[in-house]
Protein backbone atom coordinates (compact mmCIF):
# COMPACT_ATOMS: atom_id res chain seq x y z
CA UNK A 1 0.00 0.00 0.00
CA UNK A 2 1.48 3.48 -0.83
CA UNK A 3 1.53 6.19 1.88
CA UNK A 4 0.53 9.70 1.79
CA UNK A 5 3.30 12.11 2.39
CA UNK A 6 2.20 15.64 3.46
CA UNK A 7 4.45 18.52 3.57
CA UNK A 8 3.65 21.88 5.75
CA UNK A 9 3.00 24.76 3.54
CA UNK A 10 5.39 27.16 5.67
CA UNK A 11 8.08 25.08 4.50
CA UNK A 12 6.83 24.74 0.88
CA UNK A 13 6.82 28.39 1.05
CA UNK A 14 10.17 29.07 2.58
CA UNK A 15 11.89 26.83 -0.11
CA UNK A 16 9.80 29.17 -2.90
CA UNK A 17 10.81 32.71 -1.11
CA UNK A 18 14.41 31.39 -1.00
CA UNK A 19 14.17 30.48 -5.11
CA UNK A 20 12.18 33.78 -5.87
CA UNK A 21 15.19 36.23 -3.70
CA UNK A 22 17.80 34.54 -5.93
CA UNK A 23 18.99 36.44 -8.63
CA UNK A 24 20.19 32.97 -10.69
CA UNK A 25 16.68 32.08 -11.49
CA UNK A 26 15.53 33.64 -14.79
CA UNK A 27 11.71 35.58 -14.44
CA UNK A 28 9.97 32.78 -16.45
CA UNK A 29 11.15 29.93 -14.13
CA UNK A 30 9.86 32.51 -10.99
CA UNK A 31 6.40 33.27 -12.86
CA UNK A 32 6.10 29.20 -12.27
CA UNK A 33 7.27 29.12 -8.67
CA UNK A 34 4.31 32.29 -8.11
CA UNK A 35 1.74 30.14 -9.69
CA UNK A 36 2.33 26.86 -7.79
CA UNK A 37 2.53 29.03 -4.30
CA UNK A 38 -0.84 30.77 -4.81
CA UNK A 39 -2.41 28.02 -6.09
CA UNK A 40 -1.49 25.71 -2.97
CA UNK A 41 -1.73 29.10 -0.68
CA UNK A 42 -5.32 30.10 -2.02
CA UNK A 43 -6.31 26.52 -2.29
CA UNK A 44 -5.79 25.65 1.43
CA UNK A 45 -7.20 29.46 2.34
CA UNK A 46 -3.83 30.75 3.84
CA UNK A 47 -3.03 32.97 1.34
CA UNK A 48 -2.54 36.49 3.15
CA UNK A 49 -0.71 38.41 -0.17
CA UNK A 50 3.14 39.14 -0.98
CA UNK A 51 5.54 41.90 -1.53
CA UNK A 52 8.31 42.34 -3.78
CA UNK A 53 12.24 42.14 -2.35
CA UNK A 54 12.90 45.54 -3.52
CA UNK A 55 11.95 48.68 -3.83
CA UNK A 56 9.80 49.82 -6.93
CA UNK A 57 11.93 53.33 -6.51
CA UNK A 58 15.49 51.72 -7.10
CA UNK A 59 14.43 50.39 -10.99
CA UNK A 60 14.38 52.27 -13.66
CA UNK A 61 10.57 51.75 -16.00
CA UNK A 62 12.37 49.92 -18.44
CA UNK A 63 13.36 47.69 -16.40
CA UNK A 64 10.33 47.12 -14.12
CA UNK A 65 8.75 43.85 -15.92
CA UNK A 66 12.13 42.18 -15.59
CA UNK A 67 11.87 41.92 -11.66
CA UNK A 68 7.78 41.40 -11.17
CA UNK A 69 8.36 38.11 -10.00
CA UNK A 70 11.59 39.38 -7.14
CA UNK A 71 8.45 38.64 -4.36
CA UNK A 72 7.83 37.47 -1.07
CA UNK A 73 5.08 35.44 -0.17
CA UNK A 74 3.04 35.18 3.49
CA UNK A 75 0.55 33.09 4.44
CA UNK A 76 -1.97 33.78 7.39
CA UNK A 77 -1.35 33.79 10.97
CA UNK A 78 -3.50 30.98 11.98
CA UNK A 79 -0.90 28.23 10.21
CA UNK A 80 1.33 29.31 13.11
CA UNK A 81 -1.36 28.57 16.20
Amino acid sequence: MKTRKTIKITELLDIANLRLASYDITQDRKAAICHIVEHFLFESNVYAGFSYNFSWNDIPVEDANKNRYSRKYYTHKKLFK
